[in-house]
């Protein structure tokens, strides 16, 4: 697996220090308009707006099985486009961050159980049909006021700096694959383990007219602290009005594997959701 990562590090840094071929290069730009960074459809921690339904079956917090909610508020957008050339191969550094907070819907009080955050500055490359990212990942997470007080826990501080690197590569039609890692060279709490990788595929098919686009996406993680057992994501459903700027998606989606809360990464949950996404 170490391997695997320390080649993704390679390819990634050999193509972001060769120039762009082609004689006919943009000048630089800053906040272009414009898709420029690759964003994974599946995965619960990638900055975007939504709000979801969590029906939990087999619950990592101390609730157990039962019904949840979950609001993220978040968004990835180019900052600086260092080259481009006509064929749409560019150089670009980005900026992108996340919230998502975890509420317990069977008691009156609603309590919070956990807060995720997330905060990336990555670096993209696209060549052809290939787009590269490196960068530098902010992982943090914290339980909820009224989770803590309810169960009499204390707080164990989740935090991982890391060097994240990834290769996207567009297939046939509408459909992209990617794989990766990450180093954490920063962790709390202190002995957690430092590697993880990720690998996937997503994509859309035919649309119904000007109204929806169904698509689908299968995100699976790994985490050396979790002891490298896939944390499993599938998401189907529908990209609404796919004519408009900004990308709205309505999905299922099926969990399985440790935990996406950072506060309970190395315990496994099992659940569903339903729920609406915003990728502006």
């Amino acid at each position: 697996m170490k391997r695997i990562i320390f080649s993704v590090f390679a390819s990634v840094t050999v193509v972001v220090g060769a120039p762009l071929p082609g004689a006919a290069q943009q000048g630089h730009r800053i906040l272009p308009g414009g898709d420029y960074l690759p964003s994974i459809w599946a995965d619960p921690r990638e900055p975007r707006t939504s709000a979801k339904l969590v029906i939990v079956t087999d619950g990592a917090s101390q609730f157990g099985s039962g019904v949840e909610g979950e609001a993220g508020l978040g968004r990835a957008f180019p900052v600086y486009v260092f080259s481009e050339n006509p064929s749409g191969d560019y150089v670009v550094l980005g900026i992108g961050g996340g919230v998502w907070g975890r509420f317990n819907m069977e008691n009156q009080r609603r309590d919070h159980i956990s807060t995720d955050w997330v905060f990336r500055i990555p670096l993209a490359v696209k060549r052809g049909n290939t787009l590269f990212q490196l960068g530098y990942f902010h992982k943090s997470s914290h339980l909820g006021d009224e989770y803590a007080e309810r169960f009499g826990l204390e707080v164990s501080g989740y935090s991982r700096d890391e060097l994240n690197g990834m290769v996207f590569a567009n297939l046939a039609g509408d459909f992209q694959a990617y794989w990766g890692g990450a180093y954490a060279f920063n962790t709390r709490p202190s002995g957690s383990k430092r590697w993880a990788s990720v690998v996937g595929i997503h994509g859309s098919a035919s649309r119904f007219g000007a109204v929806a686009r169904p698509f689908g996406g299968l995100h699976l993680a790994f985490d050396q602290d979790s002891s490298w057992r896939p944390q499993f994501h599938l998401q189907v459903g529908l990209i609404l009005l796919p004519n408009q700027p900004r990308r709205v998606r309505t999905a299922l989606e099926l969990h399985g594997g440790p935990s996406p809360q950072g506060e309970f990464h190395r315990l496994d949950e099992t659940y569903a959701t339903v729920g609406i996404y915003i990728d502006f």
